[in-house]
């Protein structure tokens, strides 16, 4: 016997005092409201409603036990809210890992404009120079800069996409000049981002694919390391258009060689998150939120 669906149709049927009227209310047959009372009667052995073919009533001990069903039903919803209340309070928490360029670009707009709107939700933010090392299950939402998103079970969403463009100071461009073509940046220093060295950078032109070959002066693991040192005129770097905007609009970094264009120099900001079946609120208010935004932009 299913106890909570017995205890709730005796007290529809308690309510409507017809047992027709109980089975409507429940959207059940009247067989079923019938056997349902049957079996709670016969589990308590005690009869808790005088039936004739013309009137329903509580017998005493009716009386008693529908007094009991609702104190204990409204014990049961506050001990539900309660629970409920600290799920929801939980889950007012996102933990955030998300790649360095993206973090120092615009991500620090996205959780402001979302916090006007929640301002109950709090983030806890992971940033990471590679997002090959991390692990996404451990995380509500990521959000990665690659060109070829790895296979992942989360669901990904395309937020944008964003170029690599070569940059300077324009401290280095005084001192050293600027660089005409591909070719005349093996005269200058170059300045590497990422765990993988690399010693040339490609360039489409009329004749097919130019490869530039260079010796770099400074290698780091962090894209915010070789954007400091760019900053502080050490040379010449290679950086996501989205990680430099600002630097790029006040001009304190200046772009070289755009009339090159760079040999894949795109990728797309990802934003990915678990596959629930049931998603907890906040996590979904916030990924609505980050496509309708990049939607706009």
């Amino acid at each position: 016997m299913d106890h909570l669906t017995s205890m709730r149709t005796f007290m529809k049927v308690a309510e409507c005092l017809n047992f027709a009227a109980a089975a409507r209310h429940l959207d059940v047959s009247n067989a079923v409201v019938t056997r349902q009372v049957a079996m709670l009667e016969s589990h308590l052995n005690a009869k808790l409603l005088n039936r004739t073919t013309r009137s329903v009533s509580l017998t005493t001990a009716g009386q008693a036990y529908l007094r009991g069903c609702v104190e204990w039903l409204n014990e049961l919803e506050s001990m539900e809210k309660g629970i409920l209340s600290a799920a929801d309070e939980s889950t007012d928490a996102l933990k955030i890992a998300c790649a360095a360029s993206f973090a120092d670009g615009d991500l620090a707009d996205v959780l402001a404009e979302f916090h006007l709107a929640e301002p109950q939700v709090r983030f806890d933010l992971s940033v990471f120079e590679s997002m090959q090392r991390v692990t996404l299950a451990d995380f509500d939402v990521c959000f990665s800069v690659e060109a070829r998103l790895r296979d992942s079970a989360m669901i990904s969403r395309s937020l944008a996409v964003t170029r690599d463009v070569i940059v300077a100071s324009p401290r280095y461009v005084e001192r050293c000049g600027i660089p005409e073509c591909p070719d005349d940046l093996t005269q200058h220093s170059i300045l590497v981002a990422g765990e993988i060295p690399a010693r040339f950078w490609e360039f489409d032109d009329a004749h097919g694919v130019n490869r530039t070959s260079f010796k770099p002066v400074f290698r780091a693991g962090s894209v915010l390391a070789v954007k400091r040192v760019a900053l502080a005129g050490l040379g010449i770097a290679r950086l996501a258009e989205s990680l430099v905007q600002t630097e790029l609009d006040d001009r304190t970094l200046v772009p070289l060689l755009g009339q090159f264009p760079l040999k894949g120099n795109e990728r797309a900001i990802w934003m990915l998150y678990p596959a629930h079946r049931h998603m907890p609120r906040t996590l979904k208010t916030f990924t609505d939120f980050v496509v309708s935004r990049s939607r706009r932009y």
